[in-house]
């Protein structure tokens, strides 16, 4: 999607970089991308799961056409979204933990929605193991009062409360 500006060996590096000084990092991947193969998505899978150590956070989104965005020219061409459509179709469905299956805008041709269902099931599981480790949570309680993220925290921990 960066036209080639970013590439795995250079993350790899980057981050690499960061663990050896000490620092760890937080990394964010979006999926269901046009064209975007099964092979690609495996090979992130297995990129970010390589990488889980280095990480302090991970984000994973599903990709989510906006407004004025060659994307979104990309999806009105196809009849996804309009000018006129309900606005709420768009409402959190880049983060990942709240993918709605039914209104997601599914931008990918070249894999049925329901595989890439499977993968974002899968993707979910990955982020959880990532961000509810201990040192994580840790880190997010001294760094952002809770009060600032309760229905984040909630869908993360899957509690029906949330600290103030």
């Amino acid at each position: 999607m960066k036209g080639g500006r970013i590439n795995q060996k250079a993350v790899q590096r980057a981050i690499d970089l960061l663990h050896d000084a000490g620092i760890k990092v937080g990394c964010t991947f979006i999926i269901g991308i046009p064209g975007e193969t099964a092979k690609e998505l495996d090979e992130t899978y297995a990129f970010i799961e390589k990488n889980a150590d280095k990480m302090l956070d991970v984000e994973l989104n599903p990709l989510t056409p906006l407004p004025s965005t060659p994307l979104w020219d990309y999806a009105e061409e196809g009849g996804l979204v309009s000018a006129n459509m309900d606005w709420e179709a768009l409402s959190d469905t880049g983060v990942l933990l709240n993918y709605d299956f039914d209104n997601y805008i599914y931008l990918n041709d070249q894999m049925p929605r329901e595989n890439f269902f499977r993968y974002v099931e899968k993707f979910k599981a990955l982020f959880q193991q990532i961000n509810l480790r201990p040192e994580n949570s840790e880190f997010g309680e001294q760094t952002f009062p809770i009060s600032l993220f309760p229905a984040t925290l909630k869908r993360i921990s899957g509690s029906g409360t949330s600290q103030k």
